[in-house]
Parts: structure tokens; C-alpha cells; sequence
């Protein structure tokens, strides 16, 4: 973040320039921002405004002829001043449309959330279900496919259901099915993703040799469990990052983002509204882009995130308020799904 304190004039001028090259893509001059602005002081004293936000940084001239264009910190001055988050009952009304009526698992509303969000801001945008660290597992059902194949279901804390189907040597009974749910609730309910991950081995080990049955379903559970450690983030509008990206480096943006690295560092920020620019990030196949992250609750305990990735130029206002309006309907729809 800058922290600067500009004149309120040097600041309504920066200001409307940056909006007004969001909405043009064109460089900005001393005249349009003339014509922009109300009560507006002299056109010589606006020349002389943008010739000081150009020395200071926010703003450059592309060519010796042509207007101003915003620096990403301009931008950076621009984000920390806007009055964002508002969006229209109209746009509002549009946008909940747009929702599915029969969605009952936070997965499958966490993608339709983030699909909607990318058609609606043309943007690439991310999820993250909360960190492994932060999760438990509230939940483990067996259910018998066949004469000797089985399915277990993992449900967690944050509502994400990993399923995984498995074959026995041996016939599955109802006895046998009962079996597995209470051993494995036994060991896997209300314990964290990481210890149970920790302490694989020495699970299955206890059930080795002695009760073969049960190794093959504590075996089964672990591969579950694993899936559900590693399947974590979810991509939609992937075409857009095309659009405003190299191909080449468009490739690398994916490849980041599903890397453990993008996990940690979508939860890097405490603020419940980050906004990256460029290099704010710290992350190289960032530092020509906007990232605006913003948290989702799923309890007291826990958050996940969602993020939308796109050019620097970026109509930050519209982007903001739709993102908040999308993650307030999805903590809405956790809620009722997790019964919080």
C-alpha cells in the first residue's frame, strides 16, 4: 500500500484519469480531464497537476504527444481511494438468476459461484476450499456397490465430499459394512486432514495382519483422504486469461495455480478484501496482473477464498462489487447446505 497524502485536487485529477483509461483504454489529456471534471480548476493548472503525478510516478506518457496513462501505483492510489462494493438491486437480482435452484454440496456451488463470477467480470476466477490445516473430517460413510465392492464417502468440515470406490477379497456383508463405518469414524471423526495424513501408517499398521478386513478399508479411506488433500482448487474462465494474457504465460498462470504455492498464497492475506498489483504479489507470474482475493466463511474456524485474476486495467469498482455479492449469495447457500 502507498501512503501518501496528495492534495485533494492532485487527487480527484488522478482519479478521473484512471477511471476514464479504464473505460477507454486510451491515454488521457489535460482537455478531456477538463471536460471531466466538475468546478474543474484551469486547463494550464491540470497540465501542471499531471506533470507533478507523472514525476511523482502515478502517471506516464506513453509518447511526448500523447496524454497520461495510470502507473500501477496509480492504481495502487486509485484502489485505496474508490468507493467500491456497491452494485444495483438490478444487477443483483441478474446475477442470483443466475444461480441453479439444486445445488447441494458446497463444491458444486463454490463452481457455479466462481463460473457466474467469470462471465460476469470477464476474469479468470479461482477457489479454495479453506486450508487442509484449518479442516477436519465431520463424517465417513461406506456403501456397498457390489457383492465385493464398496464405496467410502469423506465429508469435511467445509463440506467438501471426496468419494472412493474399492474392491475386498472378501464378501461385504451388512455386518462387514457396519464394521468398516465404525472403525473408520472411529479413527478419522473430528481429527484434522494433516495429523490423520501423519499418522497413516501407523493406523493401517495397527490393523495389519491381525485384521486384514479393516486394513483394506482404513487403505481405501487414506486414498480418499489423500485426494482430498491434493483436488483442492478450482478453475473457471480459464479462455479469459487467453484473452488478456500471452499464451505462454497464460500456461504458467495455470501451472501456478495449481501448484501448493497458490494455496498459500491465496491465504496469505488476513484482509478480508486484498488486491495485488503486479508485484505486490511477490509472485513472478503475477507481476503483470491484477489479483483480487476475498474470503468466504464456512464457520468460526474456518475460511476459504476466492479470487479473480485479471489485466492491471481492470474496471475495479464493477469487479469488487460483483465479487462481494457473489461471496455474500455463497456463504448464504454454505450456511443452509451445512446446516451453520
Amino acid at each position: 500500500m502507498i501512503l501518501l497524502d496528495l492534495k485533494f485536487r492532485t487527487l480527484k485529477i488522478l482519479m478521473s484519469i484512471v477511471e476514464r483509461y479504464i473505460q477507454t483504454g486510451e491515454p488521457v489529456g489535460s482537455k478531456v480531464v477538463y471536460e471531466l471534471l466538475e468546478n474543474s480548476p484551469s486547463a494550464s493548472t491540470i497540465r501542471n497537476e499531471m506533470a507533478s503525478l507523472t514525476a511523482m510516478g502515478f502517471l506516464e506518457q506513453p509518447h511526448v504527444s500523447a496524454g497520461r496513462v495510470p502507473s500501477v501505483d496509480g492504481y495502487r492510489i486509485y484502489i485505496n481511494n474508490m468507493v467500491y462494493g456497491a452494485i444495483s438491486q438490478d444487477e443483483k437480482n441478474k446475477i442470483l438468476s443466475m444461480f441453479s435452484g439444486n445445488l447441494f454440496d458446497p463444491e458444486s456451488v463454490l463452481r457455479e459461484a466462481c463460473s457466474i463470477l467469470s462471465q460476469i467480470t470477464d476474469c479468470t476466477v479461482v477457489f479454495a476450499p479453506p486450508p487442509v490445516k484449518c479442516s477436519f473430517i465431520k463424517e465417513v460413510k461406506f456403501i456397498k456397490i457390489g457383492k465385493y465392492t464398496s464405496m467410502i464417502v469423506l465429508i469435511t468440515s467445509s463440506g467438501m465430499v471426496q468419494n472412493q470406490i474399492f474392491n475386498c477379497d472378501f464378501e461385504i456383508s451388512d455386518d462387514v459394512l457396519h464394521a468398516f463405518e465404525r472403525c473408520v469414524n472411529n479413527e478419522f471423526v473430528n481429527s484434522n486432514l494433516n495429523d490423520l495424513s501423519s499418522n497413516m501408517n501407523k493406523i493401517i499398521s495397527s490393523y495389519n495382519g491381525e485384521n486384514i478386513i479393516m486394513e483394506t478399508a482404513f487403505r481405501a479411506s487414506f486414498s480418499a483422504l489423500e485426494k482430498i488433500c491434493k483436488n483442492r482448487i478450482g478453475i473457471e474462465g480459464k479462455k479469459n486469461l487467453f484473452q488478456f494474457s500471452e499464451v505462454s504465460r497464460a500456461f504458467e498462470i495455470l501451472n501456478f495455480i495449481e501448484s501448493d504455492e497458490f494455496d498459500d498464497f491465496i491465504f496469505a492475506s488476513l484482509s478480508k478484501i486484498k488486491v495485488y498489483l503486479g508485484d505486490d504479489s511477490n509472485i513472478d507470474v503475477f507481476s503483470r496482473y491484477s489479483v483480487t482475493v476475498e474470503r468466504y466463511r464456512v464457520s468460526d474456524m474456518s475460511e476459504g477464498a476466492i479470487c479473480v485474476i485479471g489485466p492491471i486495467r481492470m474496471d475495479y469498482s464493477n469487479v469488487i462489487g460483483k465479487l462481494n455479492y457473489v461471496v455474500e449469495i455463497v456463504q448464504k447457500m454454505l450456511s443452509k447446505i451445512l446446516n451453520l
